[in-house]
């Protein structure tokens, strides 16, 4: 989309400056984004995201605009007002899919690029889905407090529904809020000193973003691979590894190997013969991306930063000893977070 929010910076306290030639680089501060997120038919500001420095906030709300005038000081902000009313009153979103921001809580916090995508991440690992990125406002912050829009990147909806436009639209229950509320603590603090996580996560949030249902159930099957480091046996020890690490009863686990047998007879088909039902595709992906969703919860929990000292551990264990996992100095709380995922990884039969 063309950059017609460009402007001039907002001045929001303190003593204007012009922004001309050489005097720009003296008063630039830093830049950071602004996520405007499709997708949910829930309120998504319950979710605290203030290790992120961020708060999601649906965009036309009283909350959202006591959260948008303590950023601007009450100033007034020409090209961000403008921008916030299109996106309102796009015919993409309607009361039941309403659009939320990720807004910074505070200027002279933390506003790394990354902490936005970062909370994309969590609640799309939470809640497999439809939710999407719909647009990027990238803005930039100067010193003495002027905010501008540098350039706004749209991308529109994903929307994967097969027989309802909103199948897989966002949805949680109250009741595990507050463990959702932990759990991104949890992984804000984890992920990056578990190494093998960030190729896994990678992998699982491609998928969503893949048009082509055939290479997002592969990509998928790509992310399960992550959990093991053998170089023998490989289909077995993915299976059997991620069985071990989702299900805390044999029972839950025969019945999530079962479905995996089905899954990688799929994936090899699609890899190998290229002659497979594409039906079962559409009936396995979902399924899918729940395991994975519930494999990076539960490698998040149990929290073993080496992937040789868990692929040893995994060796010595049997289906429903998941707890013998975890990282003896952290301990292991089970979270159930999304009890529709939850409940179909461990009830569903393919």
């Amino acid at each position: 989309m063309a950059n017609k929010y460009n402007s001039s910076p907002v001045f929001l306290g303190g003593q204007f400056a012009p922004f001309l030639g050489g005097q720009h680089s003296r008063f630039f501060h830093s830049e950071f984004e602004i996520f405007i997120l499709s997708g949910s038919f829930s309120d998504l500001s319950k979710f605290n995201f203030e290790v992120y420095n961020l708060q999601c906030i649906q965009i036309g709300t009283k909350k959202f605009e006591e959260a948008y005038s303590s950023l601007t000081k009450n100033q007034s902000l020409n090209s961000f007002d403008s921008l916030f009313d299109d996106i309102l009153n796009n015919s993409e979103f309607n009361d039941l899919s309403p659009p939320h921001a990720l807004l910074p809580i505070d200027l002279k916090g933390d506003l790394d690029v990354s902490n936005p995508r970062g909370c994309y991440e969590i609640l799309l690992l939470l809640f497999p889905g439809d939710l999407s990125i719909y647009s990027i406002v990238h803005c930039e912050l100067h010193k003495e407090n002027c905010l501008q829009i540098s350039h706004y990147s749209e991308y529109g909806q994903t929307i994967t529904g097969r027989e309802s436009y909103y199948d897989n639209y966002l949805y949680y229950d109250p009741s595990y809020l507050k463990e959702i509320n932990a759990f991104i603590v949890l992984f804000h603090s984890r992920k990056d000193n578990i190494g093998y996580l960030d190729s896994m996560i990678n992998s699982y949030i491609s998928s969503f973003i893949e048009r082509n249902p055939k290479m997002a159930f592969i990509t998928q099957c790509i992310a399960l691979e992550s959990i093991t480091d053998a170089n023998t046996e490989l289909s077995f020890r993915i299976k059997r590894n991620v069985s071990i690490i989702c299900a805390d009863t044999q029972n839950r686990a025969e019945n999530i190997y079962d479905n995996l047998n089905l899954i990688y007879q799929l994936r090899s088909k699609i890899v190998h013969s290229g002659t497979y039902n594409n039906d079962k595709v559409f009936e396995y992906l979902p399924y899918l991306q729940s395991l994975v969703s519930r494999l990076i919860i539960e490698l998040v929990l149990i929290n073993e930063p080496d992937l040789k000292t868990l692929n040893r551990k995994l060796i010595f264990s049997g289906f429903g000893n998941r707890k013998s996992l975890n990282n003896e100095k952290e301990g292991y709380d089970s979270m159930t977070l999304n009890i529709n995922t939850f409940a179909e990884l461990y009830s569903k039969k393919l």
